[in-house]
Protein backbone atom coordinates (compact mmCIF):
# COMPACT_ATOMS: atom_id res chain seq x y z
CA UNK A 1 0.00 0.00 0.00
CA UNK A 2 1.91 3.15 1.19
CA UNK A 3 5.42 3.55 0.03
CA UNK A 4 6.58 6.58 2.25
CA UNK A 5 9.57 6.43 3.96
CA UNK A 6 9.70 5.11 7.64
CA UNK A 7 8.46 7.50 10.52
CA UNK A 8 11.19 7.02 13.39
CA UNK A 9 11.14 8.90 16.56
CA UNK A 10 12.58 8.38 20.55
CA UNK A 11 9.99 9.23 23.60
CA UNK A 12 10.74 9.69 27.31
CA UNK A 13 7.72 9.43 28.99
CA UNK A 14 6.74 12.47 30.90
CA UNK A 15 3.72 11.57 33.97
CA UNK A 16 1.34 14.61 32.85
CA UNK A 17 1.23 13.36 29.32
CA UNK A 18 0.90 9.80 30.80
CA UNK A 19 -2.25 10.68 33.45
CA UNK A 20 -3.63 12.75 30.84
CA UNK A 21 -3.64 9.59 27.91
CA UNK A 22 -4.51 7.14 30.86
CA UNK A 23 -7.50 9.47 32.36
CA UNK A 24 -8.79 10.14 28.65
CA UNK A 25 -9.01 6.67 27.73
CA UNK A 26 -10.38 5.55 31.23
CA UNK A 27 -13.29 7.93 30.41
CA UNK A 28 -13.83 7.02 26.82
CA UNK A 29 -13.84 2.76 28.45
CA UNK A 30 -16.64 4.38 30.82
CA UNK A 31 -18.58 6.33 28.65
CA UNK A 32 -19.04 3.70 26.03
CA UNK A 33 -19.98 0.84 28.72
CA UNK A 34 -22.50 3.21 29.92
CA UNK A 35 -23.98 3.93 26.01
CA UNK A 36 -23.86 0.09 26.04
CA UNK A 37 -26.20 -0.49 29.25
CA UNK A 38 -28.35 2.15 28.16
CA UNK A 39 -27.95 4.29 24.62
CA UNK A 40 -30.09 7.49 25.46
CA UNK A 41 -27.60 7.75 28.56
CA UNK A 42 -25.68 11.21 29.21
CA UNK A 43 -22.36 10.94 28.78
CA UNK A 44 -20.19 11.31 31.51
CA UNK A 45 -17.54 15.02 31.43
CA UNK A 46 -15.18 13.47 33.96
CA UNK A 47 -14.41 10.16 35.85
CA UNK A 48 -16.18 9.39 38.96
CA UNK A 49 -15.05 10.72 42.23
CA UNK A 50 -13.96 7.24 43.21
CA UNK A 51 -12.54 6.55 40.39
CA UNK A 52 -10.45 9.52 40.03
CA UNK A 53 -9.17 9.08 43.75
CA UNK A 54 -7.92 5.84 43.09
CA UNK A 55 -6.29 7.40 39.69
CA UNK A 56 -4.50 10.03 41.72
CA UNK A 57 -2.72 7.21 43.81
CA UNK A 58 -2.11 4.54 41.32
CA UNK A 59 -1.25 6.12 37.86
CA UNK A 60 1.70 7.34 39.58
CA UNK A 61 3.21 4.26 40.90
CA UNK A 62 2.33 2.46 37.59
CA UNK A 63 3.93 4.79 35.09
CA UNK A 64 7.25 5.31 37.62
CA UNK A 65 7.08 1.37 37.36
CA UNK A 66 6.25 1.15 33.84
CA UNK A 67 9.18 3.82 33.31
CA UNK A 68 11.86 2.16 35.48
CA UNK A 69 10.85 -1.36 33.35
CA UNK A 70 10.97 0.45 29.51
CA UNK A 71 12.82 3.36 29.84
CA UNK A 72 13.25 5.36 26.16
CA UNK A 73 11.16 4.14 23.85
CA UNK A 74 12.49 3.69 20.42
CA UNK A 75 9.66 3.67 17.31
CA UNK A 76 9.52 2.70 13.80
CA UNK A 77 6.58 3.49 12.08
CA UNK A 78 5.89 1.60 8.17
CA UNK A 79 3.66 -0.19 6.16
CA UNK A 80 4.26 -3.30 8.24
CA UNK A 81 3.13 -1.94 10.97
CA UNK A 82 4.16 -0.29 14.99
CA UNK A 83 7.88 -1.08 16.10
CA UNK A 84 8.50 0.01 19.55
CA UNK A 85 12.07 -0.54 20.77
CA UNK A 86 12.63 -0.48 24.59
CA UNK A 87 15.02 -2.10 27.68
CA UNK A 88 12.49 -4.86 27.24
CA UNK A 89 13.74 -5.87 23.74
CA UNK A 90 12.11 -5.12 19.96
CA UNK A 91 8.55 -5.74 19.78
CA UNK A 92 6.28 -5.43 16.35
CA UNK A 93 2.28 -4.85 16.18
CA UNK A 94 1.30 -5.08 12.53
CA UNK A 95 -1.54 -3.02 11.19
CA UNK A 96 -4.19 -5.77 11.11
CA UNK A 97 -3.62 -6.26 15.17
CA UNK A 98 -4.02 -2.96 15.89
CA UNK A 99 -7.69 -2.87 17.55
CA UNK A 100 -8.06 1.05 17.45
CA UNK A 101 -6.15 4.36 17.00
CA UNK A 102 -7.38 6.54 19.81
CA UNK A 103 -6.81 10.49 19.14
CA UNK A 104 -6.20 11.58 22.09
CA UNK A 105 -5.64 15.38 23.35
CA UNK A 106 -1.62 14.75 23.72
CA UNK A 107 -1.23 11.44 21.91
CA UNK A 108 -2.08 8.74 19.48
CA UNK A 109 -2.95 5.60 21.49
CA UNK A 110 -2.46 2.34 19.73
CA UNK A 111 -4.73 -0.09 20.83
CA UNK A 112 -3.88 -3.49 20.57
CA UNK A 113 -5.61 -6.91 21.80
CA UNK A 114 -3.64 -6.66 24.90
CA UNK A 115 -2.11 -3.24 25.77
CA UNK A 116 -1.41 0.01 24.01
CA UNK A 117 1.60 1.90 22.69
CA UNK A 118 1.00 5.83 23.58
CA UNK A 119 2.41 8.07 20.54
CA UNK A 120 3.16 11.71 22.04
CA UNK A 121 2.55 14.40 19.73
CA UNK A 122 5.20 16.68 20.64
CA UNK A 123 7.35 13.75 19.24
CA UNK A 124 6.12 13.88 15.96
CA UNK A 125 7.17 16.75 13.40
CA UNK A 126 4.59 17.86 10.78
CA UNK A 127 5.14 15.69 7.99
CA UNK A 128 5.63 12.51 10.34
CA UNK A 129 2.06 13.48 11.81
CA UNK A 130 1.06 13.28 7.90
CA UNK A 131 2.70 10.45 6.96
CA UNK A 132 0.81 8.16 9.90
CA UNK A 133 -1.93 9.46 9.15
CA UNK A 134 -2.08 8.55 5.57
CA UNK A 135 -1.33 4.99 6.94
CA UNK A 136 -3.96 4.87 9.43
CA UNK A 137 -5.92 5.33 6.23
CA UNK A 138 -4.42 3.19 4.22
CA UNK A 139 -4.50 0.65 6.32
CA UNK A 140 -8.29 1.04 7.31
CA UNK A 141 -7.17 1.15 10.88
CA UNK A 142 -9.96 2.58 12.94
CA UNK A 143 -10.00 5.49 14.27
CA UNK A 144 -11.62 6.80 17.23
CA UNK A 145 -11.29 10.99 17.72
CA UNK A 146 -11.89 12.33 21.33
CA UNK A 147 -13.95 14.97 22.61
CA UNK A 148 -10.79 16.10 24.12
CA UNK A 149 -8.90 16.35 20.70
Amino acid sequence: MSTMEPIEFEVSYQLGEYKSLVSEFILFRHNRRLLEKSPGARIASKLPLSIRLAFTMFVPLVFFYKISKVGRCTFLIDGDGVQRTSRLGTGRVPWPDVVTVHRLSRAYLVEKSKGALPLPYRCLDDKQTAALDQLLRDYEVPIEKHAAQ
